[in-house]
């Protein structure tokens, strides 16, 4: 596995769709496909061109996860009653080029090799994917997966 890139990011929102579960059937992919019913909403809240996927929070024990599928918004924007909002933390990522067709693998690896031997211990916050104007969402197609880091 590469060396990620190391990058500071301020605080930020995005607000979406949210899941809560297993993620056993798909549940997350379907979610995203739900995005396109919301095309007005996301257009009037987003403050950039990318769009978001952020884990807020994970149950190691009942191998559940919350998730939210959207766009940063500004700190003024209404949260439509159908969506979700996901306080994104100012942190130090680890930041991994990652693809649909291989994010299990790439997840495992992130975790199981590359974090164990590095000069980092993932820190508080959620972890997020960007997804930027050049993912076109064929499996192939990359995009970033966000990891929170400290020193140490």
């Amino acid at each position: 596995m590469d060396e990620p890139a190391m990058r500071s990011r301020d605080a930020f929102t995005v607000v979406g769709l949210g899941y809560r579960g297993a993620n056993e059937d798909g549940e997350i992919s379907a979610l995203w496909a739900r995005v396109t019913d919301y095309t007005d909403e996301f257009a009037a809240l987003a403050t950039g061109d990318e769009w978001y996927g952020v884990c807020t929070e994970v149950d190691e024990s009942s191998g559940t996860v919350s998730y939210v599928a959207g766009v940063a918004a500004g700190p003024d924007a209404t949260v439509p009653a159908e969506m979700e909002a996901a306080d994104v933390p100012a942190n130090e990522y680890a930041v991994f080029p990652v693809t649909l067709a291989d994010l299990e693998s790439d997840l495992d690896a992130i975790y199981g090799e590359w974090l164990p031997e590095a000069a980092y211990r993932r820190a508080d916050g959620p972890e997020f994917e960007c997804y930027g104007s050049a993912f076109d969402g064929t499996p192939e197609s990359e995009f970033e997966y966000f990891l929170p880091v400290v020193e140490g």
